[in-house]
């Protein structure tokens, strides 16, 4: 088997054609891979990737305080936005293309397991939804972006739980891309013999993915106007908030961002400012250290959780986004035809990152109580890790139970039902005032 003449050509010319050095070595099955990545790359991209190494990392724009915020607690939006899921309008986009590496999870972050009963995030996510679609009557749709490390097993997840009750044509999944890695000298390299290394572009093309992927089409046939996006690693963003969605609908912007307000000048979240008349996220790398330290002028946090129109995500398919550049350790074959794993920094990868949509959009910004939407699961220890997540769990279901009951909630363990996020008219006449049995896991019935 041979590289076809055009990409042989493309390398040449671009002085990468060090990545066929082992060729001659390879199984047909192994050709037949490297060759398809080759034929796969796009050498352009491999250029602008080229050229953003060599470019000096820009100031950040000229930023201020975020003028308003819409407050939450509104009932009027509440409502409106229970009418538009009831009338199907609604569906939600989860990213979900991390590896649990930080947590010591040999695939998927999704198959974590974060509440009490050891549910895992895929599961908890998908008996949210299942317990929003009984509430409103809907078969409420749900888009999973993958990465091309962890597709196979997360559809595999899924299949094997049978979709967590979730309905077959309800869930849709779609990948996000990779991009190449270069080494220091902005070059290509190997991980193994038949393989270039890549990376995931970062989650700023899932609006433009979703919408190739054909599903944007399919939901914009069946009404839906509007897309709760959510990170898979934060198991208290809400799928399907009411509110929020009855908010979008009333302001009529693009979209519309859930934040919550900072409580650590340190903590590692983006903050979002003002750039012109515009709303804009700096991250907290790029934020200088007195605005990042005064929390009163610069409070809101980003979270990326929002709700965008399906007629921005059609707009969103043509941005051209920014790479964003980081040097990181990545395996690399060595001479001797080994696969290192360095302890230190060897390569650039590249990712775009999707708040810099919101420079293409009218945005407003509305803001939560953290308690009640954010407990990102990040490393395995400290900070944002599954003791903290499984705190903040409890903490919400105790507040859940003592606004659905009435009561105060004992200080023991337990675990809700999702259904109780959702509650229907009978189960919130059952539970007034019922006493918590005195079991871990708490169904509705």
């Amino acid at each position: 088997m041979m590289i076809p003449t055009d990409c042989h050509k493309q390398l040449t010319e671009m002085h990468q054609e060090h990545v066929l050095e082992h060729w001659d070595a390879l199984s047909e099955n192994q050709k037949e891979k490297l060759s398809s990545q080759i034929q796969s790359l796009d050498f352009e991209t491999i250029k602008a990737l080229q050229k953003a190494l060599k470019q000096q990392k820009k100031e950040p724009p000229a930023y201020f305080p975020l003028k308003k915020a819409q407050k939450t607690g509104s009932a009027e939006n509440a409502e409106r936005g229970a009418k538009i899921l009831s009338e199907g309008r609604a569906g939600c986009l989860i990213l979900a293309g991390g590896m649990g590496t930080r947590l010591n999870v040999d695939g998927p972050k999704g198959i974590f397991p974060v509440t009490l009963s050891k549910k895992s995030l895929f599961q908890f996510f998908s008996e949210r939804i299942k317990a929003a679609s009984k509430l409103y009557g809907q078969s409420l749709p749900v888009a999973i972006m993958t990465s091309p490390l962890n597709d196979r097993e997360t559809r595999d997840f899924f299949e094997k739980h049978n979709n967590f009750g979730l309905e077959k044509d309800q869930i849709d999944f779609f990948v996000q891309q990779d991009l190449p890695l270069l080494d220091k000298s902005g070059n290509l390299f190997l991980d193994a013999e038949w393989h270039i290394a890549e990376g995931p572009n970062g989650n700023g093309e899932c609006l433009k993915e979703f919408y190739r992927s054909g599903i944007w089409r399919k939901w914009k046939e069946r009404g839906i106007e509007y897309v709760n996006l959510a990170l898979i690693d934060n198991p208290l963003a809400d799928p399907f908030d009411a509110e929020l969605i009855g908010a979008h609908d009333r302001l009529g912007c693009d979209i519309l961002v859930k934040t919550v307000k900072r409580v650590d000048p340190d903590e590692k979240v983006g903050v979002l400012v003002q750039v012109g008349d515009k709303i804009h996220v700096l991250e907290y790398s790029e934020i200088n250290q007195k605005d990042k330290e005064n929390i009163e002028d610069f409070p809101y946090a980003n979270l990326s959780l929002f709700s965008v129109t399906m007629s921005f995500i059609e707009k969103a398919k043509d941005l051209k986004l920014p790479l964003h550049k980081a040097y990181k350790a990545a395996p690399f074959l060595s001479r001797k035809g080994e696969t290192i794993k360095p302890a230190s920094p060897n390569a650039w990868k590249f990712e775009t990152f999707i708040f810099d949509t919101f420079l293409h959009g009218r945005v407003e910004v509305i803001a939560y109580p953290r308690e009640e939407c954010f407990a990102p699961l990040k490393n395995k220890t400290g900070e944002s890790s599954p003791e903290t997540v499984l705190a903040s769990l409890q903490d919400y279901d105790r507040k859940i139970y003592e606004k659905i009951s009435g009561l105060k909630a004992p200080e023991r363990p337990f675990e809700l039902d999702p259904a109780f996020y959702y509650p229907p008219a009978k189960l919130l006449e059952k539970w007034k005032k019922r006493l918590l049995p005195n079991e871990r896991y708490i169904s509705p019935s």
